[in-house]
């Protein structure tokens, strides 16, 4: 995707006609692009105006939706949503956009609880996996986070993002046993990445027992071997966890 692409589309939707702006709004959905401004500003015109976008209705009343949630424009939110379930009763994707509207409007307890509903039904939703926990850590809510990301990965164990969310989580809870449980299931799933071998050898040097020292040396021994002869932070503070567990 080229800046350049997005721009010229942008210029042909400018002038008007509404099948540009069908294609704006189609190039942004397909490239994932995040451009909330954009498809608000060419999308409302659009399903204001019957019969103009045709096949591409319901995917832009979506698009709008979550367009406006970025830009706080919950009533426009709103309106999309009343129009999808209208459409669509009981569609779980429109539960989705439910559920994020009750967090942009600070509900979250009604937004977690629809959430788990989703999840009743589909332990396997991704999304709704996410946007619970995301939901629980804004409340405060760690431990259950905690617990809602272990329900997770048993559905999805080699999500990356999860278990590396879990083990910033358990860090910060001090439960290192945890932690380091959750980087060396990332070092399966990506075991090149330097950055894993050395947030696992700092958990087990943290843990102090002489085994988990040894641990520790070897995996900032891996991350510094990983990293080659290149400079950078994360080169110097695997070199320093070296250091440290050498001498302890």
């Amino acid at each position: 995707m080229s800046k350049q692409e997005l721009d010229s589309l942008a210029d042909a939707a400018g002038r008007g006609p509404s099948q540009a702006a069908r294609d704006l709004l189609r190039f942004i959905r397909k490239e994932k692009l995040r451009e909330p401004g954009l498809v608000m500003e060419y999308g409302i015109p659009l399903i204001n105006s019957k019969g103009a976008l045709g096949e591409d209705t319901w995917v832009v009343h979506e698009q709008v939706c979550c367009a406006a949630l970025d830009c706080a424009d919950l009533a426009a939110a709103e309106a999309c949503i009343t129009a999808l379930r209208r459409k669509f009763p009981g569609s779980t994707r429109v539960k989705l956009l439910v559920s994020m509207l009750s967090e942009a409007r600070g509900d979250l307890e009604a937004a977690e609880t629809t959430y788990a509903g989703i999840l009743d039904a589909n332990p396997a939703n991704a999304v709704a996996a996410k946007r619970r926990v995301a939901t629980l850590l804004a409340a405060g809510q760690t431990g259950k986070a905690v617990a809602a990301l272990n329900d997770h990965l048993e559905q999805s164990p080699g999500d990356p993002e999860a278990w590396t969310q879990l083990a910033a989580l358990h860090v910060a809870l001090g439960s290192l046993d945890e932690a380091a449980f959750c980087y060396e299931e990332l070092i399966l799933i990506a075991p090149a990445d330097p950055h894993h071998h050395c947030r696992l050898a700092e958990a087990y040097f943290t843990l102090g027992t002489p085994d988990a020292v040894l641990r520790a040396r070897k995996h900032f021994a891996q991350a510094l071997e990983l990293r080659g002869r290149g400079g950078g932070g994360g080169r110097a503070r695997a070199l320093h966890g070296l250091c440290a567990s050498c001498a302890a």
